[in-house]
């Protein structure tokens, strides 16, 4: 039951927190929070100030109506000065007190010197490595359950982490964050944690019972502060105490352990696991591998997917084999030479896409077999500056500004064997977008995904020739026996064969294609608004030129009916997108240079769902009073909602029995207390269901619900519903045709009979709508 009312709750919160913020984008203030004027604060903004303080839990205690207004002033203050303190402030000073008039706030500010996390030394140390350690406490980090695996970019292997599943895992952000503002407040109240930190970073280079303590120390000149970690004693150090292997059918367990160079009794730190398994990826004999080690017993797991077809581990794979391995490291090494990659895919025999690829961008274009020559169609540019897609027949091109970005366009393309044996050649091409890049990196990197195992393989593909003469690999697949290309078996260079072109490398090849593209596509306008991000993007794809060119690579049959396509981009058109656009670009709109956040004083939450709650209530916090009046009934009910969420209900009671007797509050208001009631397991919410029933009419309902208009973000709301009258009958049924949910077709036939009705009738409709399910409701908290 309390998880039930929790789910409630969750999702409530979240709707409230989406809704509100479509409508506060604004320089409105909250009342309370407008009348607090800054001084002396030069880092952050007035708004950066204020926005921290309505995501406090303890400032909206202290402002509440119900609490002593004396606190205020010195909650504001310590709030603000810990929001100083972990932004790298050692010593700010705030003070705050009412003007003359009482009717405002002064909030003087003197944030004194800034300090930044400095070195991290290590002393006493002699069986640690200390560039192993202060790496493992300076640079971001994996999760214990991660599992290294490896990719080639300009040359080098990159470790990617991944979980059990696959999927990438995110490195945990660095303990000791070098040239980063000091976390004081959590440096302060968190030592324990630090101290648990160091002591993991210890175990995993291999000195789990080490003895040790940690210091800080300033260095007033620079204005850092540094990390000091004495060992006290080293204790004995992590032995590998037995060794598993999970997978193992035709290489034997002496051979792996020949070839790996592990056995029982070897020191074991966390680069041991990293080291094994970049040899088994090297070995290009396996699949996914994982490598475990448990340290209560000291057991070290190592799992392998032996690949059909290849020799064992100790034996040799013979010149083919040894040809193709290189060819893949020389493929990974052409950007370092300063050489592009293209290359053609055939799709059919009048259709092909070129793939230019270089260490400064990607360059994508179909191309039609038309009137004795090929043609281009629809090209795709991505590098450093922007994205860029343009159809051939669409009059207008798709691009997107990427140099404000602070993260990174990661691109990778895999090349490699077929996983099934009725294909020769995977290909894959992704892209994804991150938050983040390493020192020294560029906004667009592109790495070559393809593991050695990958380019073995191709020695196991019975329909691909290969025949070695004078130092040359040939290879092709005998389907396209006019598709050759010739691989030098002593460095691996790729060269096409005798009367192909399918493959080049050299310098300046982006250049070409990216100028090329440049130009066809210079005079089309922009299809892309900043103000209706989505929707630009989404209509665009869903254009006629785009599900032809979609059509002519994946079938008719996988892309399916025109028609549905035109019916849906009109409805994109007409604004059914509009509450994500609103959100979007209200983030890609307030996006300061730096933040200022006040850190928690409870600990925060374990499971996702409570966390969940606590950022919704918080955010609703946040935005409400820019919605609502203190004198209107939701600011109340909102309130006290989101505080018995963050379990710090103190004044709910009164409050509660306050809105009992508001004469303004109508049947939604009584239906929404009755609700927070039954969340809370209060019997007090049969008085407020009865209360809601009895004042049930049109006109006060109708009422209620124009109170709460604005924080349903009002107009985006009655764009995305009005879109649907923009379909006629037959565009309606063509965009329904596919759906084989009847439920969500009897719901999107509701919305656009709504959507069809004058705003008389709509309100009418609502008030039907509502009536039956909220009645329903309330009469069942009445028993």
């Amino acid at each position: 039951m309390v998880r039930l009312m929790r789910q409630r709750l969750t999702w409530m919160l979240v709707m409230l927190a989406v809704g509100m913020n479509l409508v506060c984008a604004g320089d409105n203030q909250p009342i309370e929070i407008g009348r607090l004027r800054f001084h002396g604060n030069r880092t952050f903004s007035d708004d950066q100030l204020r926005t921290a303080l309505r995501g406090s839990t303890e400032f909206w205690i202290a402002n509440h109506p119900q609490n002593n207004a004396a606190q205020l002033p010195s909650t504001i203050a310590e709030q603000l000065r810990r929001g100083y303190r972990e932004a790298g402030f050692r010593s700010p000073v705030l003070d705050v007190t009412p003007d003359e008039d009482g009717d405002s706030w002064e909030c003087v500010v003197k944030e004194g010197e800034r300090y930044r996390y400095g070195s991290v030394r290590i002393k006493n140390a002699v069986q640690a490595d200390r560039r192993l350690l202060t790496e493992r406490l300076t640079r971001p980090y994996p999760d214990p359950d991660a599992f290294p695996t490896f990719s080639s970019a300009v040359g080098t292997d990159k470790t990617i982490w991944i979980d059990e599943q696959g999927e990438p895992s995110s490195p945990n952000r660095p303990v000791w964050q070098q040239g980063h503002p000091v976390r004081f407040d959590s440096l302060d109240h968190s030592r324990d944690r630090l101290i648990k930190q160091v002591q993991t970073a210890l175990s995993e280079v291999g000195l789990p019972d080490a003895d040790f303590r940690v210091l800080t120390e300033f260095d007033e000149t620079d204005r850092t502060v540094d990390l000091v970690v004495e060992v006290l004693d080293e204790g004995a150090p992590s032995r590998i105490q037995a060794i598993e292997f999970v997978g193992l059918k035709r290489n034997s367990e002496q051979t792996m352990l020949d070839y790996l160079q592990v056995s029982v009794g070897d020191p074991y730190r966390e680069e041991t696991r990293h080291h094994l398994s970049s040899l088994l990826w090297k070995s290009a004999r396996f699949g996914p591998s994982r490598v475990k080690y448990d340290s209560s017993s000291g057991t070290l797991t190592i799992e392998v997917v032996e690949s059909e077809g290849l020799p064992t581990i100790d034996q040799p794979i013979g010149v083919v084999g040894a040809t193709l391995l290189k060819s893949r490291q020389w493929l990974g090494d052409c950007y370092r030479r300063g050489e592009d990659t293209q290359f053609d895919v055939p799709i059919g025999p009048d259709l092909k896409v070129q793939l230019t690829m270089s260490a400064d961008g990607i360059a994508v274009q179909s191309q039609r077999w038309v009137d004795s020559a090929w043609t281009s169609g629809t090209v795709m540019l991505i590098d450093d500056r922007c994205l860029l897609v343009s159809a051939r027949e669409h009059p207008e091109k798709l691009l997107i500004d990427i140099t404000a970005l602070d993260g990174q366009v990661a691109i990778s393309t895999l090349l490699g064997a077929a996983t099934d044996s009725d294909r020769v050649f995977r290909f894959l091409f992704a892209g994804k977008l991150t938050s983040e890049r390493d020192p020294g990196e560029s906004k667009l990197v592109h790495r070559w995904s393809a593991s050695p195992n990958d380019w073995l393989m191709f020695s196991t593909k019975s329909r691909l020739h290969r025949h070695v003469e004078d130092g040359q690999l040939q290879v092709f697949d005998q389907r396209y026996p006019d598709l050759r290309f010739d691989v030098d078996c002593n460095t691996g260079a790729i060269r096409n064969g005798p009367g192909t072109d399918a493959l080049r490398f050299g310098p300046g090849l982006f250049q070409q294609a990216s100028t090329g593209i440049r130009q066809v596509t210079d005079a089309k306008p922009n299809a892309y608004s900043p103000q209706k991000p989505l929707s630009t993007i989404v209509s665009y794809f869903l254009a006629d030129p785009m599900v032809a060119e979609a059509q002519a690579v994946l079938g008719e049959g996988p892309v399916g009916d025109l028609a549905t396509w035109r019916s849906l981009k009109k409805l994109v058109d007409h604004g059914v997108l509009a509450i994500p656009d609103a959100a979007i670009a209200s983030f890609l709109q307030d996006r300061p240079d730096e933040s200022f956040s006040i850190p928690l004083t409870e600990t925060p939450p374990d499971d996702w769902q409570s966390m969940l709650v606590d950022y919704g209530a918080k955010l609703v916090l946040q935005q409400a009073s820019v919605v609502f009046t203190e004198e209107q009934w939701p600011i109340r009910v909102i309130r006290e909602c989101c505080l018995i969420a963050l379990r710090r209900g103190d004044f709910s009671g009164q409050v509660i029995s306050d809105l009992a007797t508001d004469p303004e509050v109508g049947p939604l208001g009584h239906a929404s207390i009755a609700f927070l009631l039954d969340c809370i397991g209060q019997d007090a919410k049969r008085l407020f269901a009865q209360r809601a029933l009895m004042s049930f009419t049109r006109e006060s309902f109708q009422k209620d619900w124009d109170t709460l208009l604005p924080a349903m973000g009002h107009q985006v709301i009655r764009e995305t519903v009005e879109s649907f009258a923009s379909l006629d009958p037959d565009e309606f049924e063509a965009l329904v045709k596919p759906v084989t949910n009847p439920r969500l077709v009897e719901v999107l036939r509701m919305i656009r009979h709504h959507a069809l009705l004058d705003p008389t009738d709509q309100a009418k409709e609502r008030f039907q709508l509502s009536r039956v399910p909220l009645t329903a409701y309330l009469e069942s908290l009445t028993r």
